[in-house]
């Protein structure tokens, strides 16, 4: 009785395109993150501006 070895396949590797693709991906979230924080705060304050008027000169 013979043992049978199944060959084993390595996951996929971002090569390439891809990979670049990634990494330009990864980049451009990290420098445009900030901003996007930033407006979404700012958006956020400006909408809240007459409760916060009312609350505060009442």
């Amino acid at each position: 009785m013979a043992t049978r070895i199944e060959p084993t396949t390595s996951p996929p590797r971002a090569t390439g395109w891809r990979g670049l693709f990634l990494r330009l991906h990864f980049y451009a979230g990290v420098l445009v993150g900030p901003f996007v924080l930033i407006a979404a705060l700012t958006g956020v304050l400006y909408a809240a501006t007459p409760q916060l008027e009312s609350w505060i000169y009442s």
